[in-house]
């Protein structure tokens, strides 16, 4: 599978030749899940999900207008070890529960730091458990759904020991477990 952004996604066989074209313009990331589903994320209508059978379902939050647009603005994806997948968007996290395809937004105290990471640019899962989340502008928060803790770390500048950049583009976990 390879997604272009403006022209869809295009199915690519071993020996480079396209097999389908699948007209989802304006795609961000792909995933293929524990089941063998392709996610194709948006940036303005959710998710598209190509089933192992061929079949295609689309998965669009639903709320206010407003909410709607910043919340189907769908940046990057993971799974969950219990075959959630955790969406990265302009308005937040929003997993798609992978019994019942509901869509949560989970929703920040504003009391706390991590109000500060609503618009999420990348998302990873650990061997832990835990989802590392990536901003534009406000460095990294790591959300624990077990016990629906978040931890922030914000970028400052020339600090040693500090994240260097406020902006986030992708994180990997390291064999020895370090999040780099």
């Amino acid at each position: 599978y390879m997604s272009t952004g403006s022209h869809g996604v295009f199915v690519v066989n071993d020996n480079g030749n396209i097999v389908r074209h699948l007209n989802v313009t304006n795609s961000s990331s792909l995933l293929q899940d524990s089941n063998g589903n392709v996610w194709i994320s948006t940036l303005d209508r959710g998710v598209c999900v190509l089933m192992r059978d061929g079949m295609v379902k689309h998965l669009t939050y639903k709320g206010n207008h407003r909410e709607s647009a910043a919340y189907n603005n769908v940046r990057n994806m993971c799974e969950d070890r219990n075959g959630n997948v955790w969406m990265a968007t302009y308005g937040g996290l929003i997993k798609v529960d992978a019994q019942t395809d509901r869509l949560t937004h989970y929703r920040y105290d504003f009391a706390q730091e991590a109000f500060n990471i609503r618009s999420i640019a990348t998302l990873f899962y650990d061997s832990q458990g835990s989802l590392w989340l990536g901003s534009f502008h406000n460095g990294i928060s790591v959300y624990n759904p077990e016990s629906d803790i978040y931890n922030y770390y914000q970028a400052k500048r020339n600090v040693e020991g500090r994240l260097a950049s406020p902006v986030i583009s992708s994180m990997v976990e390291g064999d020895d477990g370090r999040i780099f």
